[in-house]
Order: C-alpha cells, then structure tokens, then sequence
C-alpha cells in the first residue's frame, strides 16, 4: 500500500470529516494566545497545549474531507494520463505505420519509373507502349532528366 492509499484509509475512517479551529486562552506557560482544533474527538487538549493560529488553521483546513477531495483528484489526474498517454503511443504507431506505407510505396514508385525508362528505351517512338510509358512517366511527375539515371 502506498503513501495515498494509507492516507485515504486514515481519511475514510475518521468519523468526523470537517474540522474547525478556534481561538482560545491565553497560555499560562507562555503568554501566547492559543488556537484549538475541533475534530473527530472534540477539540485539541486545550488544557495543556494548543496551537498557533496558523498551525490551527492548517491543521482544520487539512481535514479528512479535503484530503479525500484531493485524492480524488489525483486519482482522477492518474486516470486522465493513462488515457492520454495511450492516446500518444496510437499516434507513434500510426506514425510508423504511415511511415512503412510511405517507404514502400516510394519504393515501388521508383520501380515504377525504373520499368517505364526500360520500355522508353527498347520501343520505338511510334509503337503504342512507347505513348503510354510516356505519359505514365508524365503523371508520375518524372522529368526526362529525371528518368535517365
């Protein structure tokens, strides 16, 4: 078990899960105004010590409602990263998925060019296989210079 989850068992457990503070005497021992905390077991031990006002006020702000809020929160923070962190690892695989059709198809692109120079090259201008080598090299986007490697 973890840091939070005993935390959050610690929560669920208090009976009372909303605290308060409170000001009271003036300590005997030091003079000092005293803060109280009332909580799942009434409030501090007034009678020998108490606390700063800021101690106080952190201590009932840190209440177990709040702390089970804050949990909830992370929880829900936990859940929103694995979603997008499967998001991201789709994308990655997408990308080399695009990527290894891209490659293939330029690979069979320059094939394609290849075999169309070929043709070019055996056929006499006027017999119909020359025309269409030619235009197919044409649609590809390949220039003549591009065409004789």
């Amino acid at each position: 078990m973890n840091d939070i989850q005993k935390l959050k068992a610690l929560a669920e457990a208090q009976p009372e899960k909303v605290w308060t503070h409170s000001e009271g005497e003036l300590s005997m021992m030091t003079g000092s105004r005293m803060y109280y905390v009332s909580g799942p077991e009434g409030a501090s031990d007034w009678e020998n010590w108490g606390f700063t006002r800021r101690a106080a006020s952190f201590i009932a702000a840190a209440n177990p409602a709040a702390v089970l809020e804050l949990i909830a929160e992370i929880e829900r923070l936990e859940e929103r990263n694995v979603y997008w962190i499967d998001q991201a690892n789709a994308i990655a695989r997408g990308r080399h998925i695009a990527r290894t059709e891209r490659d293939q198809l330029k690979a069979e692109n320059e094939a394609l060019v290849i075999a169309l120079n070929d043709i070019l090259r055996v056929t006499p201008m006027g017999v119909e296989a020359f025309g269409i080598a030619a235009l197919a090299l044409g649609e590809l986007g390949v220039s003549n210079e591009d065409s004789h490697d």
